[in-house]
């Protein structure tokens, strides 16, 4: 059973002020989110949550807080104050599956959507650095072990429609 996020990141607008609180505003949402990150700790972690109802009639419910992309929210508020595109990067990757202990077909694409883009626009330290820094994991030797399975699987997709 596949649970529909309760915003979507990639079409919310994100929006840091002078203290540093993160708005999350995904005008399709009934919700709006705040929220705050302890950048002194690696990983990143969410210090402080707030959500609230966008009109009286929403309800703040236990089933609506579970279906919250707190780690894409966790990325994309920790990365706001970088890069405009890495950014975009962030709310467009899929987290793992929940309860999952293997990357889907859907991660190595994005992967390697990362390492084309960051390659394509020179960004420093390339495509490795790239995917480091949107999925929090070391250069080495997780991104670059990752680089290597995408580019596997990219072979294999191509093997396939040949």
């Amino acid at each position: 059973m596949t649970v529909t996020p309760l915003i979507q990141v990639a079409q919310a607008t994100v929006t840091r002020d002078v203290t540093g609180l993160v708005t999350v505003d995904d005008p399709g949402s009934p919700i709006l989110v705040h929220v705050r990150i302890d950048t002194g700790r690696t990983p990143f972690r969410i210090s402080e949550l707030t959500v609230r109802a966008r009109h009286p009639s929403a309800q703040i419910t236990p089933a609506a807080l579970s279906r919250l992309p707190l780690i894409q929210i966790r990325h994309v508020a920790a990365n706001q104050s970088r890069n405009p595109n890495d950014i975009l990067l962030h709310a467009c990757v899929s987290p793992r599956p929940s309860g999952s202990r293997h990357w889907g077909a859907q991660h190595w694409r994005e992967v390697m959507d990362v390492n084309d883009w960051a390659v394509s626009v020179g960004r420093p330290g390339g495509g490795p650095q790239a995917i480091a820094d949107v999925w929090h994991v070391t250069k080495n030797p997780t991104a670059y072990r990752w680089l290597v399975r995408a580019r596997m699987e990219r072979d294999q997709w191509v093997a396939d429609v040949k």
